[in-house]
Protein backbone atom coordinates (compact mmCIF):
# COMPACT_ATOMS: atom_id res chain seq x y z
CA UNK A 1 0.00 0.00 0.00
CA UNK A 2 0.99 3.66 -0.22
CA UNK A 3 1.44 3.90 3.54
CA UNK A 4 3.76 0.89 3.58
CA UNK A 5 5.89 2.25 0.75
CA UNK A 6 6.19 5.62 2.48
CA UNK A 7 7.28 4.12 5.79
CA UNK A 8 10.91 4.14 4.66
CA UNK A 9 10.69 7.91 4.16
CA UNK A 10 8.75 8.82 7.30
CA UNK A 11 11.32 11.33 8.54
CA UNK A 12 11.41 13.11 5.19
CA UNK A 13 7.65 13.59 4.69
CA UNK A 14 6.44 17.09 5.55
CA UNK A 15 2.91 16.95 4.20
CA UNK A 16 0.58 15.26 1.71
CA UNK A 17 -1.81 17.14 -0.60
CA UNK A 18 -4.01 16.12 -3.49
CA UNK A 19 -5.39 18.16 -6.37
CA UNK A 20 -7.92 15.42 -7.15
CA UNK A 21 -11.58 15.78 -6.16
CA UNK A 22 -12.19 12.03 -5.91
CA UNK A 23 -12.93 10.68 -2.39
CA UNK A 24 -10.28 7.96 -2.51
CA UNK A 25 -7.56 10.50 -3.27
CA UNK A 26 -8.75 12.79 -0.47
CA UNK A 27 -8.88 9.87 1.97
CA UNK A 28 -5.41 8.71 0.95
CA UNK A 29 -3.90 12.16 1.53
CA UNK A 30 -5.59 12.35 4.94
CA UNK A 31 -4.38 8.86 5.82
CA UNK A 32 -0.77 9.78 5.01
CA UNK A 33 -0.97 12.92 7.17
CA UNK A 34 -2.58 10.94 9.98
CA UNK A 35 -0.03 8.11 9.81
CA UNK A 36 3.06 10.33 9.77
CA UNK A 37 1.59 13.26 11.76
CA UNK A 38 2.34 15.69 8.93
CA UNK A 39 0.67 18.95 7.92
CA UNK A 40 -2.55 18.70 5.95
CA UNK A 41 -6.02 17.23 6.04
CA UNK A 42 -6.59 14.56 8.70
CA UNK A 43 -9.02 11.62 8.89
CA UNK A 44 -11.16 13.44 11.47
CA UNK A 45 -11.84 16.11 8.82
CA UNK A 46 -13.28 13.70 6.26
CA UNK A 47 -16.92 13.84 7.44
CA UNK A 48 -16.91 17.60 7.02
CA UNK A 49 -15.23 17.35 3.62
CA UNK A 50 -17.20 14.42 2.18
CA UNK A 51 -20.66 14.60 3.77
CA UNK A 52 -22.99 17.41 2.71
CA UNK A 53 -25.41 16.40 5.44
CA UNK A 54 -22.68 16.83 8.05
CA UNK A 55 -21.52 20.15 6.55
CA UNK A 56 -24.98 21.74 6.34
CA UNK A 57 -25.82 20.67 9.90
CA UNK A 58 -22.51 22.04 11.14
CA UNK A 59 -23.04 25.35 9.36
CA UNK A 60 -26.58 25.70 10.73
CA UNK A 61 -25.47 24.77 14.26
CA UNK A 62 -22.87 27.53 14.08
CA UNK A 63 -25.56 30.06 13.20
CA UNK A 64 -24.78 30.57 9.51
CA UNK A 65 -27.31 30.36 6.66
CA UNK A 66 -27.89 27.44 4.30
CA UNK A 67 -30.72 26.86 1.80
CA UNK A 68 -33.29 24.32 2.96
CA UNK A 69 -31.76 20.91 2.20
CA UNK A 70 -33.13 17.36 2.42
CA UNK A 71 -31.10 14.15 2.17
CA UNK A 72 -32.92 11.23 0.50
CA UNK A 73 -32.00 7.70 -0.62
CA UNK A 74 -34.75 6.87 -3.10
CA UNK A 75 -36.12 8.47 -6.22
CA UNK A 76 -39.69 7.99 -4.99
CA UNK A 77 -38.94 9.82 -1.75
CA UNK A 78 -37.22 12.57 -3.70
CA UNK A 79 -40.18 13.00 -6.05
CA UNK A 80 -42.56 13.40 -3.11
CA UNK A 81 -40.30 16.02 -1.51
CA UNK A 82 -40.27 18.16 -4.66
CA UNK A 83 -43.84 19.29 -3.99
CA UNK A 84 -42.60 21.57 -1.23
CA UNK A 85 -40.04 23.34 -3.45
CA UNK A 86 -40.51 25.67 -6.40
CA UNK A 87 -37.10 24.74 -7.78
CA UNK A 88 -34.23 22.63 -6.43
CA UNK A 89 -30.63 21.66 -7.00
CA UNK A 90 -29.87 17.94 -6.99
CA UNK A 91 -26.38 16.92 -5.89
CA UNK A 92 -24.57 13.86 -4.53
CA UNK A 93 -24.84 13.83 -0.74
CA UNK A 94 -21.54 12.10 -0.07
CA UNK A 95 -18.20 12.42 -1.81
CA UNK A 96 -16.17 15.01 -3.67
CA UNK A 97 -17.14 14.59 -7.31
CA UNK A 98 -16.74 18.17 -8.49
CA UNK A 99 -19.85 19.11 -10.48
CA UNK A 100 -20.70 15.55 -11.51
CA UNK A 101 -24.32 14.83 -10.61
CA UNK A 102 -25.25 18.45 -9.87
CA UNK A 103 -28.34 19.67 -11.71
CA UNK A 104 -31.48 21.77 -11.32
CA UNK A 105 -34.98 20.29 -11.17
CA UNK A 106 -38.57 20.95 -10.12
CA UNK A 107 -41.85 19.12 -9.43
CA UNK A 108 -42.98 17.08 -12.45
CA UNK A 109 -39.68 17.58 -14.24
CA UNK A 110 -39.72 15.05 -17.11
CA UNK A 111 -35.95 14.65 -16.82
CA UNK A 112 -35.99 14.12 -13.06
CA UNK A 113 -35.44 10.36 -13.12
CA UNK A 114 -32.35 10.75 -15.29
CA UNK A 115 -30.95 13.61 -13.20
CA UNK A 116 -31.55 11.75 -9.93
CA UNK A 117 -29.78 8.65 -11.27
CA UNK A 118 -26.69 10.67 -12.19
CA UNK A 119 -26.56 12.27 -8.71
CA UNK A 120 -27.11 8.89 -7.03
CA UNK A 121 -24.30 7.23 -8.99
CA UNK A 122 -21.92 10.07 -8.14
CA UNK A 123 -22.65 9.80 -4.41
CA UNK A 124 -20.43 7.40 -2.48
CA UNK A 125 -23.33 6.26 -0.25
CA UNK A 126 -26.07 6.63 -2.93
CA UNK A 127 -27.80 9.39 -0.96
CA UNK A 128 -28.85 12.54 -2.81
CA UNK A 129 -29.21 16.08 -1.50
CA UNK A 130 -32.25 18.10 -2.57
CA UNK A 131 -31.48 21.75 -1.97
CA UNK A 132 -33.78 24.73 -2.35
CA UNK A 133 -32.76 26.89 -5.30
CA UNK A 134 -32.14 30.49 -4.24
CA UNK A 135 -32.28 33.16 -6.92
CA UNK A 136 -29.39 35.47 -6.20
CA UNK A 137 -25.81 36.28 -7.09
CA UNK A 138 -23.57 33.23 -6.72
CA UNK A 139 -19.98 33.60 -5.61
CA UNK A 140 -17.00 31.29 -5.27
CA UNK A 141 -14.38 32.09 -2.65
CA UNK A 142 -11.10 30.16 -2.79
CA UNK A 143 -8.02 30.06 -0.63
CA UNK A 144 -6.01 28.00 1.81
CA UNK A 145 -5.42 27.71 5.54
CA UNK A 146 -1.89 27.83 6.88
CA UNK A 147 -1.12 27.52 10.58
CA UNK A 148 -4.76 28.21 11.42
CA UNK A 149 -5.08 31.40 9.36
CA UNK A 150 -7.12 31.67 6.12
CA UNK A 151 -5.51 33.22 3.06
CA UNK A 152 -7.79 34.27 0.20
CA UNK A 153 -6.69 33.70 -3.36
CA UNK A 154 -9.84 34.47 -5.28
CA UNK A 155 -13.38 35.77 -5.09
CA UNK A 156 -15.36 35.28 -8.30
CA UNK A 157 -18.92 35.83 -9.37
CA UNK A 158 -20.27 32.84 -11.25
CA UNK A 159 -22.04 33.17 -14.57
CA UNK A 160 -24.60 30.57 -15.61
CA UNK A 161 -26.17 29.75 -18.95
CA UNK A 162 -29.87 30.21 -19.64
CA UNK A 163 -32.65 27.73 -18.91
CA UNK A 164 -32.19 26.35 -22.45
CA UNK A 165 -28.79 25.04 -21.37
CA UNK A 166 -29.86 23.82 -17.94
CA UNK A 167 -28.45 26.81 -15.98
CA UNK A 168 -25.01 25.19 -16.29
CA UNK A 169 -22.15 27.21 -14.82
CA UNK A 170 -20.44 28.85 -17.75
CA UNK A 171 -17.60 30.76 -16.16
CA UNK A 172 -16.23 33.08 -13.50
CA UNK A 173 -15.26 36.73 -13.41
CA UNK A 174 -13.53 38.65 -10.66
CA UNK A 175 -13.75 42.29 -11.71
CA UNK A 176 -16.14 44.93 -10.39
CA UNK A 177 -17.25 43.12 -7.22
CA UNK A 178 -18.09 45.94 -4.77
CA UNK A 179 -15.78 46.23 -1.78
CA UNK A 180 -18.73 45.95 0.61
CA UNK A 181 -19.62 42.54 -0.83
CA UNK A 182 -15.97 41.42 -0.77
CA UNK A 183 -15.71 42.39 2.88
CA UNK A 184 -18.98 40.65 3.79
CA UNK A 185 -17.96 37.41 2.09
CA UNK A 186 -14.40 37.33 3.43
CA UNK A 187 -15.50 38.07 6.99
CA UNK A 188 -18.19 35.39 6.88
CA UNK A 189 -15.87 32.81 5.30
CA UNK A 190 -13.18 33.57 7.89
CA UNK A 191 -15.67 33.07 10.71
CA UNK A 192 -16.79 29.73 9.28
CA UNK A 193 -13.22 28.48 8.78
CA UNK A 194 -12.35 29.41 12.36
CA UNK A 195 -15.44 27.59 13.66
CA UNK A 196 -14.78 24.44 11.59
CA UNK A 197 -11.24 24.04 13.00
CA UNK A 198 -9.79 23.11 9.61
CA UNK A 199 -6.09 23.66 9.04
CA UNK A 200 -3.34 23.33 6.43
CA UNK A 201 -5.51 22.72 3.38
CA UNK A 202 -7.10 24.43 0.40
CA UNK A 203 -10.73 25.48 0.75
CA UNK A 204 -13.60 26.60 -1.43
CA UNK A 205 -17.00 27.95 -0.47
CA UNK A 206 -19.88 28.49 -2.87
CA UNK A 207 -22.29 31.12 -1.61
CA UNK A 208 -25.46 32.80 -2.82
CA UNK A 209 -26.20 36.40 -1.84
CA UNK A 210 -29.91 37.15 -1.58
CA UNK A 211 -31.11 40.52 -0.27
CA UNK A 212 -27.82 41.17 1.53
CA UNK A 213 -27.85 37.73 3.20
CA UNK A 214 -25.24 35.05 2.47
CA UNK A 215 -26.17 31.38 2.14
CA UNK A 216 -23.60 28.59 2.04
CA UNK A 217 -24.48 26.12 -0.70
CA UNK A 218 -21.31 24.05 -0.97
CA UNK A 219 -17.85 23.49 0.47
CA UNK A 220 -14.69 21.73 -0.63
CA UNK A 221 -11.01 21.35 0.19
CA UNK A 222 -9.88 22.11 -3.37
CA UNK A 223 -10.06 25.27 -5.46
CA UNK A 224 -13.25 25.59 -7.53
CA UNK A 225 -13.49 24.36 -11.13
CA UNK A 226 -10.36 25.44 -13.04
CA UNK A 227 -9.80 28.42 -10.72
CA UNK A 228 -6.19 27.28 -10.39
CA UNK A 229 -5.75 27.99 -14.13
CA UNK A 230 -7.24 31.46 -13.74
CA UNK A 231 -4.99 32.32 -10.79
CA UNK A 232 -1.90 31.00 -12.55
CA UNK A 233 -2.85 33.06 -15.61
CA UNK A 234 -2.98 36.16 -13.40
CA UNK A 235 0.52 35.53 -12.08
CA UNK A 236 -0.31 33.93 -8.73
CA UNK A 237 1.91 30.95 -7.88
CA UNK A 238 -1.01 28.79 -6.86
CA UNK A 239 0.94 25.56 -7.32
CA UNK A 240 3.43 26.70 -4.67
CA UNK A 241 0.72 26.77 -1.97
CA UNK A 242 1.54 23.30 -0.51
CA UNK A 243 5.13 24.53 -0.03
CA UNK A 244 3.93 27.72 1.68
CA UNK A 245 1.78 25.66 4.03
CA UNK A 246 4.66 23.37 5.00
CA UNK A 247 6.77 26.47 5.63
CA UNK A 248 3.90 27.96 7.66
CA UNK A 249 3.72 30.99 5.39
CA UNK A 250 0.88 32.61 3.48
CA UNK A 251 -0.36 35.59 1.52
CA UNK A 252 -3.88 36.67 0.53
CA UNK A 253 -3.15 37.27 -3.14
CA UNK A 254 -6.69 38.42 -3.92
CA UNK A 255 -5.93 41.83 -2.49
CA UNK A 256 -2.85 42.24 -4.69
CA UNK A 257 -4.57 41.43 -7.99
CA UNK A 258 -4.74 44.29 -10.47
CA UNK A 259 -8.38 45.11 -11.12
CA UNK A 260 -9.65 44.80 -14.67
CA UNK A 261 -11.57 42.47 -16.92
CA UNK A 262 -10.47 38.93 -16.07
CA UNK A 263 -12.71 36.00 -16.90
CA UNK A 264 -12.63 32.24 -17.09
CA UNK A 265 -15.09 30.44 -19.34
CA UNK A 266 -15.86 26.77 -19.85
CA UNK A 267 -16.80 26.00 -23.42
CA UNK A 268 -17.72 23.39 -25.97
CA UNK A 269 -15.44 23.82 -28.97
CA UNK A 270 -16.42 22.76 -32.49
CA UNK A 271 -14.02 20.61 -34.47
CA UNK A 272 -13.99 23.11 -37.33
CA UNK A 273 -11.69 25.39 -35.40
CA UNK A 274 -7.98 25.60 -36.13
CA UNK A 275 -7.14 24.26 -32.65
CA UNK A 276 -7.12 20.53 -33.32
CA UNK A 277 -4.69 19.53 -30.59
CA UNK A 278 -4.86 19.16 -26.81
CA UNK A 279 -1.86 21.22 -25.79
CA UNK A 280 -1.98 24.41 -23.74
CA UNK A 281 -1.66 27.56 -25.81
CA UNK A 282 -0.86 31.06 -24.58
CA UNK A 283 -1.75 33.69 -27.16
CA UNK A 284 -0.58 37.28 -26.85
CA UNK A 285 -2.68 39.82 -28.72
CA UNK A 286 -2.70 43.54 -29.31
CA UNK A 287 -3.21 45.82 -27.47
CA UNK A 288 -0.50 44.53 -25.19
CA UNK A 289 -2.70 44.33 -22.08
CA UNK A 290 -4.99 41.80 -23.77
CA UNK A 291 -4.28 38.09 -23.82
CA UNK A 292 -6.13 34.83 -24.02
CA UNK A 293 -5.33 31.45 -22.50
CA UNK A 294 -6.79 28.43 -24.28
CA UNK A 295 -6.84 24.86 -23.02
CA UNK A 296 -8.83 22.15 -24.77
CA UNK A 297 -9.23 18.55 -23.75
CA UNK A 298 -11.40 17.34 -26.63
CA UNK A 299 -13.21 18.74 -29.63
CA UNK A 300 -16.71 17.87 -30.84
CA UNK A 301 -18.56 18.24 -34.11
CA UNK A 302 -21.44 20.65 -34.51
CA UNK A 303 -23.86 17.74 -35.05
CA UNK A 304 -22.69 16.12 -31.80
CA UNK A 305 -23.28 19.35 -29.94
CA UNK A 306 -26.78 19.79 -31.34
CA UNK A 307 -27.62 16.19 -30.50
CA UNK A 308 -26.52 16.57 -26.86
CA UNK A 309 -27.88 20.11 -26.65
CA UNK A 310 -25.68 21.17 -23.74
CA UNK A 311 -23.33 19.88 -21.05
CA UNK A 312 -24.98 18.09 -18.13
CA UNK A 313 -22.54 19.75 -15.75
CA UNK A 314 -19.33 21.75 -15.72
CA UNK A 315 -17.19 18.63 -15.84
CA UNK A 316 -18.67 17.91 -19.29
CA UNK A 317 -17.11 21.06 -20.70
CA UNK A 318 -14.42 20.26 -23.21
CA UNK A 319 -12.14 23.17 -22.66
CA UNK A 320 -11.55 26.44 -20.85
CA UNK A 321 -10.82 29.94 -22.04
CA UNK A 322 -9.42 32.75 -19.88
CA UNK A 323 -9.26 36.29 -21.17
CA UNK A 324 -7.94 39.60 -19.92
CA UNK A 325 -8.04 43.21 -21.06
CA UNK A 326 -9.74 44.52 -24.21
CA UNK A 327 -10.49 41.05 -25.55
CA UNK A 328 -12.31 39.93 -22.41
CA UNK A 329 -15.63 41.60 -23.16
CA UNK A 330 -15.53 40.64 -26.84
CA UNK A 331 -15.00 36.98 -26.00
CA UNK A 332 -17.42 37.01 -23.05
CA UNK A 333 -20.24 38.24 -25.28
CA UNK A 334 -19.75 35.57 -27.95
CA UNK A 335 -22.66 33.15 -28.31
CA UNK A 336 -22.56 29.68 -26.81
CA UNK A 337 -21.03 27.39 -28.03
CA UNK A 338 -17.84 29.20 -28.94
CA UNK A 339 -16.26 28.85 -32.37
CA UNK A 340 -12.56 29.37 -31.74
CA UNK A 341 -11.82 30.37 -35.33
CA UNK A 342 -14.01 33.45 -34.84
CA UNK A 343 -11.45 34.86 -32.38
CA UNK A 344 -8.99 35.57 -35.19
CA UNK A 345 -6.03 35.11 -32.84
Amino acid sequence: SILEKLSNFSEEILSCFTYSSFPDAVKTAASVNEKFNTLGLKLNDLDLVLSKKFFYKKIMDLGFNCPRTLIVNSEKDAQSQLRSFEKVILKPAFGTSGSIGVDTSYFRDKEFKKKYAVAERASKDNYVAIQEFLDGEEYSVDGYISDGKPYFLNLARKRTLSKEYGYTIDGFYINDIPETICSQIFQTASAVISSLSLNNTFFNFDLVRVENHLYFIDFGILLDAKIDRLLSFLGIKVYDVPILITERKGESNYFTLKRGKKKLMMRFIYQNSFLDYQDIELVNCRPSDSKVYLEFYNLITESEFKKNKCPIQVSDSLGILISQGHLAKKIWDMPFPLRVKELNL
